[in-house]
């Protein structure tokens, strides 16, 4: 079991959607690694599916500092943090996950392996040492931390280098990685708008949109063609997903189109 528990940590799958996070939950629950389990383990202890397990406040701790080392690692263009011994410190904003609020954290490096963390909103400060730190394939992350073995993945960032992704105990977590220059602005930046994505239609790529098939209003079935996107002289067509009724068209024909905007909405 603490073979495949390792082997779900250090397994890197990059691009796809993937359960790597559902097989560890499964693997710590103690009813499968007993064998006490039917057929019905599923509905039984995921009632409601898999959005990732509850973090601890170790959790978010692990969190703040492996932000703090990979946002070193990219500053020094992909080199080990800890090939640098510097004092330097960031403000890291981990988003809301399972109803919780969204928390903030200073993470200062004193030494090449001692971290100081405090969550902003109680003034809390703890020490923690980190050893044998490893950053791998651009995503996998390794350390000691206090002397036990821990691993995570982080998956990506933006072109700003304000926000990232990090993969860990089968959740997607967000987090925004600030300096003080940045953090003492936080309260001024506006709150970015969250989209439906279910009722999202995005562009898959960047290209000029060659017709709109829809309108606001229009009834249209899963599998209907809804534009046409022309990139790499190929006509691309985008279908709908689901069901439902038109509510905006952003879009029309000629319009040069980004990846990832939004093109059509549904009700």
């Amino acid at each position: 079991m603490r073979i495949m528990d390792r082997a779900f940590d250090e397994y890197v799958i990059q691009g796809v959607t993937h359960n790597i996070g559902f097989g560890k939950s499964i693997l710590a629950n103690e009813a499968y690694w007993t064998g006490n389990y039917s057929t019905a383990f599923i509905p039984d202890y995921y009632p409601k599916g898999f959005s990732g397990d509850p973090l601890e406040p170790s959790d978010y701790t692990l969190l703040a500092v492996s932000a703090h080392q990979v946002k070193i690692a990219m500053q020094n263009h992909g080199k080990d943090a800890a090939a640098e011994c510097r004092a330097s410190t960031f403000y890291i904003t981990i988003d809301a996950l399972h109803g919780n609020p969204e928390l903030d954290f200073k993470v200062q490096q004193l030494s090449v392996n001692e971290f100081e963390v405090t969550n902003l909103a109680t003034g809390s400060s703890e020490k923690h040492t980190v050893d044998d730190f490893k950053y791998e394939y651009h995503s996998l992350l390794s350390m000691k931390m206090n002397g036990q073995e821990k691993k995570l993945q982080f998956t990506k960032s933006d072109i700003n280098g304000l926000n990232y992704t990090f993969n860990h105990g089968g959740n997607s977590v967000g987090m925004k990685i600030y300096d003080w220059t940045q953090y003492k602005y936080k309260q001024y930046m506006p709150t970015p708008v969250a989209f439906d994505f279910a009722k999202s239609v995005l562009s898959p790529m960047p290209g000029a949109m060659v017709e709109v098939m829809c309108k606001p209003g229009d009834l249209v079935v899963e599998g209907q063609s809804l534009c046409i996107i022309e990139a790499m002289k190929m006509q691309n067509v985008v279908k709908a997903e689901v069901e439902g009724t038109i509510k905006r068209v952003n879009v029309k024909a000629g319009d040069s189109v980004a990846v990832d905007e939004l093109m059509i909405q549904f009700e």
